[in-house]
């Protein structure tokens, strides 16, 4: 009995002394993805808005951190071998049943919504049977659980690129036939180009995203803290704040 309750207060102690660690001196390293208008690196500087909602989020959790961006294959690949502590940018939905038991995700912060579009040369889809035989435009490393099977099949073509911008320009040019977006990130995107809306259709959801921060099992205790952060974050109105500096107005029926 002795020899239990010893091994609980050593546990207990060193979870309190990771977390300690992790708000005083030690930074911990948080990533994801390139990802705008998320995540927009301009020289040394990041912002968008997730960079922005997390760095307040560590504000108010009291925890000391470095953002960094990786590609998503990379990222992934750090988060398991623990190089970084969080990717504050993902979703549960968006990782492998295996990913989805092992990580741990705090309360959702924004609600991600991903479509499908097309450009003006190719026809309207109701179903991702639609898409058997036609070349699809993702982004390199990002998973797709509903396509995964038809991609790994060859039913569906699939086109990768390192990034959006290159996506957008491969489906305005007639590249691909359809690219995988999200809505704001879309509308961001073609903000910024010298594409016209109507080049463009939006057609079937792929998904409706809950946007978190995914977390090292072996940081669990920065969970609480990152959850009220987010729940006093949700209440007092920041998040839908930073998120309008950064949404475009528009839409795709």
């Amino acid at each position: 009995m002795f020899y239990r309750m010893l091994c609980f207060y050593c546990l207990c102690l060193s979870s309190l002394l990771l977390l300690s660690t992790a708000r005083a001196s030690q930074p911990i390293v948080a990533a994801t993805a390139p990802w705008k208008p998320y995540t927009i690196q301009s020289h040394t500087r990041l912002s968008g808005i997730a960079v922005d909602i997390f760095q307040e989020i560590a504000k108010r959790a009291n925890l000391s951190v470095e953002l960094k961006l990786y590609p998503a294959k990379r990222l992934s690949k750090m988060l398991k071998h623990k190089e970084i502590q969080i990717n504050f940018a993902d979703s549960r939905i968006w990782n492998t049943p295996h990913d989805q038991g092992y990580f741990i995700f705090s309360t959702p912060y924004m609600q991600v919504r991903e479509h499908v579009y097309r450009n003006l040369l190719s026809p309207p889809i109701s179903t991702p049977e639609d898409l058997k035989g036609k070349r699809v435009g993702v982004v390199r490393g990002y998973y797709y659980p509903l396509f995964e099977p038809l991609f790994d099949s060859g039913s569906i073509v699939k086109d990768q690129s390192n990034n959006a911008e290159i996506l957008l320009q491969k489906l305005s040019m007639d590249r691909i036939d359809y690219g995988f977006f999200d809505d704001i990130q879309f509308m961001y995107l073609l903000s910024r180009s010298t594409f016209s809306p109507g080049n463009f259709h939006r057609e079937i959801r792929l998904s409706e995203a809950p946007l978190s921060v995914k977390i090292h099992p072996d940081y669990h205790q920065l969970l609480k803290p990152i959850n009220k952060a987010i729940g006093e974050m949700t209440e007092d109105g920041t998040i839908n704040e930073i998120i309008a500096r950064y949404k475009q107005s528009g839409s795709f029926e």
